[in-house]
């Protein structure tokens, strides 16, 4: 019985020969110029036989479905993408206990985690504190709705606005409210025709330049607007400020906590002299919120100046505002 070993090479042999054969003839024709075929890949791999050695002709390798691929052979272990294969590293590796999972940044969301106030201490017997942001979640702004109630919720957007700025107020009154005001601040409406982004305060000291003197709702105080050098008294009350949004502002008494300093502000009323008030800007500039009678009974009131009774008619008297001493208003 012949060798089967034997046969099987002879058979292999052949094979190859055949092939390089049919090489040669293409290489004798191509200078010619008439016939210049390539090998086309694709045909079936040679693993009947000793497989694995030589299975397919020079510049051929068998691929994964058993037909012979041009080119070089390729590792499985790289990406067929184009990237780098895996590093591997021998012996143990250190590895965190816990992923580290950073949130997304959205459309809705800042880029980064909102940090509580250094150096502020929080008052931790409510369920958040405005003024040192603390209390509520990484991406969430400890603020107050316009009913006064403390909320955690995320800014709107990612362009966040400053103290001053306009802005923009989604579900007024409820848990859900927010405004796209940087941490710290609350957007309130105002009478300037929209809201402004106004900052959290206790007290006078949290508002460089302006008061601790606003409401954005329920108690939650905020700083006022800026202080201005305006006259607040008559016609000068109407005429010294700029305007902000088409609306001209006014020149306002900046209230009990810094009685004798003005600002500039639009009128959240047209209220005139002797109609009822609850903050000065319910008046028309050039008048003040009151209560004269000491009844709490709010009246809006004409400003004039202290020295030399300030002008007031009709036998009026001038009377300081709290600890005044240059602007009163004229007592009825």
């Amino acid at each position: 019985m012949p060798n089967s070993s034997a046969s099987l090479r002879a058979h292999r042999t052949h094979t190859l020969l055949a092939i390089s054969a049919a090489a040669v003839a293409v290489a004798t024709l191509a200078p010619a110029g008439c016939y210049n075929p390539t090998i086309a890949e694709g045909f079936k791999c040679n693993t009947t036989y000793e497989p694995g050695a030589g299975d397919c002709p020079d510049g051929f390798h068998c691929g994964p479905a058993g037909l012979c691929l041009r080119g070089p052979a390729v590792d499985a272990a790289v990406d067929q993408g184009g990237s780098k294969p895996e590093t591997r590293v021998d012996g143990p590796v250190d590895m965190p206990s816990e992923p580290v999972v950073q949130p997304e940044a959205g459309p809705d969301l800042p880029m980064m985690c909102n940090m509580p106030v250094a150096g502020c201490t929080a008052d931790t017997t409510k369920k958040c504190d405005p003024v040192c942001q603390t209390g509520c979640g990484c991406h969430e702004k400890c603020s107050a709705s316009t009913a006064g109630a403390l909320t955690c919720n995320p800014p709107r957007g990612s362009a966040l606005k400053a103290v001053g700025e306009s802005c923009v107020i989604s579900a007024s009154g409820t848990v859900a409210q927010s405004d796209d005001c940087k941490p710290g601040l609350v957007c309130v409406a105002d009478g300037c025709g929209g809201g402004r982004c106004y900052r959290f305060c206790r007290a006078d000291a949290d508002c460089p330049g302006s008061a601790c003197s606003r409401d954005a709702g329920g108690g939650v105080e905020i700083c006022d607007v800026p202080f201005a050098a305006c006259d607040p008294i008559g016609g000068g009350a109407r005429a010294g400020c700029p305007s902000t949004g088409g609306m001209p502002e006014g020149c306002y008494l900046a209230g009990a906590a810094a009685p004798d300093q003005t600002l500039c502000d639009c009128p959240f009323g047209a209220q005139r002299e002797n109609d009822t008030c609850v903050t000065s800007r319910d008046c028309l500039p050039g008048l003040v919120c009151v209560d004269p009678a000491g009844t709490f009974d709010l009246r809006c009131q004409p400003v004039w100046m202290l020295q030399g009774n300030g002008g007031c008619s009709n036998s009026r008297t001038c009377v300081a505002i709290g600890a005044a001493a240059t602007y009163g208003y004229c007592r009825p």
